[in-house]
């Protein structure tokens, strides 16, 4: 289980994820059970549930079977992307992802990451950016829960909205920078790789689009809720 904790306004707030029980503590408290993967499901009357769909990928199996059960565009495009001039690497500087993300959640009408929510999640985030020429073109950020052995996609930033950049090559950097990191991840000793997330049956075509890219890489669409205690969820619809 991860567990990051932000202050704000004088209160406390807990994210747990992947937590496999629940206490009172939790119920009374402001926090959210982020892909709660127990048995013991929390009672409706103390926790709001939010029915949430991710796309896994085991990375115990082999590299080339991994390969193989991805769609046949993924794997073109992915050997492509191995022609390109990209770089691959891992990145402890926050603040510069940070920037990164934030200049392309602007140009996209996305939230921002506050420097709160950097510090919460900072001890658990690995960062790894995709380079060409010497530009950073894409940064991944994952949560990594060690004693679960999965790696879970939290963060993506791209400047696929520059028009400087070929979006194509940009679409390449992407693909190539899951890949990378899914290769890194099973060398790590992890077991599963988390796409962070998955529409299942939507209607919006952005949704839709992205899930379609995921669902590329291959892996297993599962359901994995999310519980929020009342105060929490009371606070989040405050906060809207």
């Amino acid at each position: 289980m991860i567990q990051t904790i932000r202050k704000k306004v004088g209160m406390t707030f807990t994210r747990k994820w992947f937590a496999r029980s629940w206490s009172y503590r939790d119920a009374f408290g402001f926090t959210s059970l982020r892909q709660y993967l127990g048995n013991a499901v929390p009672p409706s009357l103390l926790f709001s549930c939010d029915r949430r769909f991710t796309l896994l990928i085991d990375l115990t199996l082999d590299t080339e079977i991994i390969l193989k059960a991805m769609h046949k565009n993924m794997r073109y495009q992915l050997r492509r992307a191995e022609k390109d001039d990209f770089s691959w690497r891992e990145t402890k500087d926050t603040k510069a992802f940070q920037r990164f993300y934030n200049n392309f959640a602007q140009e996209k009408g996305l939230p921002t990451l506050r420097d709160n929510v950097l510090t919460a999640e900072k001890t658990h985030l690995n960062i790894y950016e995709v380079v060409l020429h010497d530009d950073v073109v894409v940064t991944h950020a994952y949560l990594i829960d060690l004693e679960e052995k999965r790696a879970r996609f939290l963060y993506g930033a791209s400047v696929r909205l520059n028009e400087k950049f070929d979006q194509n090559l940009i679409g390449r950097a992407n693909r190539l920078g899951h890949w990378k990191e899914m290769q890194h991840f099973k060398e790590m000793g992890l077991q599963v790789f988390d796409f962070g997330g998955y529409a299942k049956d939507t209607n919006d075509p952005e949704k839709k689009g992205i899930s379609n890219f995921k669902s590329a890489f291959g892996g297993v669409v599962v359901q994995e809720n999310s519980y929020n205690s009342r105060l929490y969820r009371l606070y989040r619809k405050i906060g809207k």
